[in-house]
């Protein structure tokens, strides 16, 4: 009989340790848009399902070194483009699941968090950012950090929180010089090399 109580008990608990966590929906609005540069270096908002964004979450006061992804990579509002920004919304994104924080964030508690972004074929921030390395077209770019309010506490449970504190954030995708660049420096070179021969 004791075994069964106990048994009961810890599973009791383990239960409600699986559900004391905090709820949040992944989504930016008009005024937090993802944006990026074009090749001129202009910035404006991210159009393309190539971009990803993600949402990493960590307790309140840490340092954004320990944060961990939570969720996908980037859902976008439409169902066609489920990993991207969406392309009817320039610099949008929206998830209509239910984000879940760590267990150390209590359920309707604050926690912080940082949206991070890339460009490319990459299946997480980290890959793109070791990408970038070597390919200047792979793109980053990582918010602020921002404290959000999360739901999942009373009963029935509130909702979730949304990512109010996040102001948007730029993806910087390295401009490449035209071929026709690297032709005119190379006259150029050649007649001021003819030149200098000539004296």
């Amino acid at each position: 009989m004791k075994t069964i109580i106990l048994s009961l008990t810890i599973a009791a608990l383990l239960q409600l340790n699986i559900h004391a966590q905090g709820t949040i929906k992944f989504a930016n609005s008009a005024s937090s848009l993802v944006t990026t540069n074009d090749f001129n270096g202009h910035l404006g908002p991210a159009a393309s399902a190539s971009f990803r964004v993600a949402l990493y979450w960590g307790v309140s006061g840490s340092n954004p070194s320990t944060f961990v992804q939570i969720g996908t990579n980037g859902p976008g509002t439409n169902p066609l483009f489920i990993g991207g920004l969406n392309p009817a919304l320039p610099g949008r994104f929206s998830d209509a699941r239910v984000y879940v924080t760590g267990n150390t964030t209590a359920p309707s508690g604050v926690a912080d968090f940082q949206v991070k972004a890339w460009v490319g074929n990459y299946t997480s921030y980290e890959a793109a950012l070791a990408g970038a390395q070597s390919n200047p077209l792979a793109g980053v770019g990582v918010s602020a950090v921002f404290s959000g309010h999360v739901g999942g506490g009373g009963t029935p449970p509130e909702l979730p929180g949304s990512i109010t504190g996040f102001s948007g954030l730029s993806i910087y995708v390295q401009p490449q010089p035209e071929p026709s660049t690297f032709v005119l420096a190379g006259f150029g070179s050649l007649i001021l090399f003819s030149f200098r021969r000539r004296n």
